[in-house]
């Protein structure tokens, strides 16, 4: 039987890099951070009424063309997909904005729930270092 400070460490270390990982997507929009924070509070109470696919399909829809990301929703795209990347939800093939939408849209229902849960977390990480590093939008 696992001791249970082996299972809270194991916890730790996820939340930790996830805390980690929301500084790092924070502190690279902090150039030039428009309505970054506003964007990522409004997020989860999207994908929570809209679903997962759905609020990423609207992102989708938002971003602008060109190669490299222009927009809060650009960056916010690639952040999750990297996120879910590193989760080892997505395989690192998935390297583009249609790829990653059609990857989501695609998942047997256990790993979108399980992605859902894992953009909900990193996303409040993300709004307390955006309340912290950017401030106000």
């Amino acid at each position: 039987m696992p001791d249970i400070m082996d299972s809270l460490s194991d916890v730790k270390g996820i939340e930790g890099n996830r805390a980690a990982f929301a500084y790092e997507c924070v502190a690279e929009v902090k150039k030039n951070p428009k309505n970054y924070s506003s964007y990522v509070k409004k997020m989860p109470a999207q994908i929570k009424s809209n679903g997962l696919g759905q609020t990423l399909g609207f992102m989708f829809s938002k971003k602008k063309t060109g190669s490299k990301p222009d927009n809060e929703y650009d960056h916010l795209l690639r952040q999750l997909r990297q996120y879910l990347i590193f989760c080892e939800l997505l395989p690192r093939e998935i390297n583009n904005s249609e790829k990653f939408l059609e990857s989501i849209v695609k998942m047997e229902a256990f790993d979108y729930r399980y992605a859902t849960t894992e953009v909900l977390s990193l996303l409040n990480w993300l709004r307390r270092f955006a309340e912290g590093l950017l401030g106000g939008d």
